[in-house]
């Protein structure tokens, strides 16, 4: 007769630990697999919303024009660009919480065919509200009481929204009405990004 031996129970209790550990340490690197691949996801689109910001404001700014505006309630023409707490001095406070931080006139608002009564320049006003870059524009240069205005919403989630202006003096929070400014700073906390510093060039400055 042929004797078969088989397992015993200590055997298959080693057994049996050998692949738990495997099996947990399978499982540990799959998770951890998983969450660098959201967190990829998640700091991508990040960095594809900071761009298309970047992508707004350097249109912006680069087609900044030296001709100023008019505000509704106010005597005498602002700008062609103000700033800071210049700019929240002299233009007709906003609704709410909202906090103006700059306003400008720029060219290059595209009018195919000259088809709607308008010029090609646009006066622009950013604001924030303490989590919102804000993007304020109207249909004339030169406003009445009820003239409209249209927001886009720039980014969002974000706070510590502000912008600095070169000058002779370095960086500076506050930009009086001016013919121009070379370049602008703005400053930010993002929850994914952290704090965050832009640098852009202005046009019509040396």
């Amino acid at each position: 007769m042929r004797h078969e031996r088989g397992f015993t129970l200590i055997e298959l209790l080693v057994a049996l630990g050998v692949f738990a550990v495997l099996s947990a340490a399978s499982v540990g690197i799959i998770r951890i697999a998983t969450n660098a691949q959201e967190r990829a996801g998640a700091v991508a689109e990040d960095l594809a919303e900071v761009e298309r910001l970047r992508a707004i404001l350097r249109a912006d700014f680069l087609q900044m024009s030296p001709r100023p505006f008019r505000e509704p309630l106010t005597s005498g023409t602002l700008g062609p660009v103000i700033g800071g707490p210049a700019a929240q001095a002299a233009l007709p406070p906003p609704d709410g919480d909202e906090e103006i931080l700059m306003a400008f006139v720029r060219n290059g608002w595209a009018n195919p065919g000259y088809a709607l009564p308008r010029a090609s320049l646009q006066q622009v006003t950013y604001l924030t509200d303490g989590s919102r870059l804000i993007r304020r524009v109207r249909p004339f240069l030169d406003a009445a009481s009820d003239t409209p205005t249209r927001d886009d919403v720039l980014i969002e989630g974000v706070s510590d929204v502000a912008f600095e202006f070169y000058g002779p003096q370095g960086w500076q929070p506050d930009l009086p009405p001016s013919e121009s400014v070379p370049a602008i700073r703005l400053l930010m906390t993002h929850p994914g990004l952290g704090e965050l510093t832009q640098d852009f060039l202005a046009g019509g400055a040396p």
